[in-house]
């Protein structure tokens, strides 16, 4: 649909004029952020060689004053925290190697362990993916995402990971034996608070064991879809954050 087309044109958009001199760079961009919106989502390997197909025949045929070898070059990871301007700006730009890639990501678990709650990360290639695209997620506005996965495959230490590289901080709810909407309207309004009314950047990271509750389902599509929530704050919530 229109929403991740618009996804797509989001990324190209990030492209800075001094970083993208040369087309083979855009047209590499372009491969990244369409594999990175639909190629994602595929979940079967049927599914995912049609796509690459389609997307290979469309790269052919609107780049076709290009050498296909060069578009299709791997990797293509893109990322927005390896270069940045002089006024420090994110360059959102293309690795050159996983070696490249696997030092940067080190370097920034490192930093993060010296900080929070050590994670024994092991990088490995698909790890490092993985955290590139949790952080080229979180790093759009409203960017949201399902993790799916087995349990204990790492899922929230990456989303921790990416979550520290584009320095924002973790909101996570606290579920007891008595937790139920009331105390789940508490914690989203803390953390629209947090959010909006003191501007700090956060992460809010939540795992299906804490659904403990259908009705949370409800307030979840109402967060991801526009941000309201009709019932959260009482008219005495809105007259204190006004004042």
């Amino acid at each position: 649909n229109l929403r991740e087309l618009t996804n797509v044109a989001q990324g190209i958009c990030r492209m800075l004029p001094e970083a993208y001199q040369e087309p083979l760079k855009g047209a590499r961009l372009w491969v990244h952020e369409v594999e990175r919106v639909f190629l994602d989502r595929m979940i079967n390997e049927f599914d995912i060689n049609r796509f690459t197909e389609l997307r290979q025949q469309v790269t052919r045929k609107f780049f076709e004053d290009m050498r296909q070898e060069a578009v299709e070059e791997r990797p293509i990871i893109l990322t927005g925290f390896l270069n940045f301007t002089p006024d420090d700006s994110p360059i959102y730009e293309a690795v050159a190697s996983y070696e490249v890639l696997k030092k940067a990501l080190d370097d920034q678990l490192r930093a993060h362990n010296e900080s929070n709650a050590v994670m024994e990360l092991v990088l490995f290639q698909q790890a490092m993916e993985h955290v590139t695209r949790i952080a080229r997620i979180i790093g759009l506005p409203r960017g949201n995402a399902m993790l799916v996965g087995v349990g204990g495959s790492g899922k929230q230490s990456l989303c921790r990971l990416a979550s520290f590289i584009c320095q924002y901080e973790i909101f996570q709810i606290s579920v007891t034996s008595s937790y139920g909407v009331t105390e789940f309207k508490e914690n989203l309004l803390a953390m629209y608070v947090k959010t909006g009314l003191k501007t700090i950047p956060v992460t809010f990271m939540m795992t299906d064991t804490q659904i403990v509750q259908e009705r949370f389902l409800v307030y979840i599509n109402d967060f991801l879809s526009c941000g309201f929530i009709p019932d959260l704050m009482t008219p005495e919530d809105k007259d204190n954050m006004c004042n």
